[in-house]
């Protein structure tokens, strides 16, 4: 994992269309390192990764809004390892939230596990650090699930 993001971030230097291959194996390699208890080079390379993902969702938000949610979740579950840090473990969850719930009304059936996973960390890490969670972010989220529901019941032969 680390040979792959070496190659890639030299690839990306020379030509862009890289990024999100750079992106995916920095993202990668933080949740290796992490599994091995590596927990601020994993944070190194998760916040690298979240940080290209948003650059790539701001020119092209259909392509890597959700590779930007999986990897604001990857951040997160990193963060949430520790109490000093939960804050942002949580804001994480609520950034990836926010960037996917346009893209599941759009597309429920491909979106939707994503973002009732990203909302299950965000509740629970929530609970877990005494924050409250915001209403208006839980409502979207519903309502964003309430209308991919109810057009799967259009869809199904009556």
């Amino acid at each position: 994992a680390r040979k792959a993001g070496k190659h890639y971030r030299l690839l990306a230097e020379r030509n862009p269309a890289f990024q999100p291959d750079l992106a995916m194996s920095l993202n990668n390699l933080a949740n290796r390192l992490s599994m091995r208890g590596h927990r601020e080079e994993a944070l190194e390379n998760a916040r690298q990764a979240v940080e290209l993902y948003r650059q790539l969702a701001d020119k092209q938000a259909d392509i890597h809004a959700p590779e930007l949610a999986i990897s604001l979740g990857a951040l997160g579950n990193i963060l949430q390892q520790h109490d000093e840090t939960a804050r942002e473990a949580v804001d994480c969850f609520a950034e990836g939230i926010r960037c996917l719930t346009p893209l599941s009304l759009k597309q429920p059936d491909i979106h939707d596990d994503l973002l009732r996973k990203l909302a299950e960390h965000y509740l629970g890490n929530c609970l877990k650090t005494g924050i409250e969670p915001d209403m208006e972010l839980l409502e979207s989220f519903a309502d964003a699930l309430q209308r991919s529901d109810d057009e799967e019941q259009k869809r199904e032969p009556g």
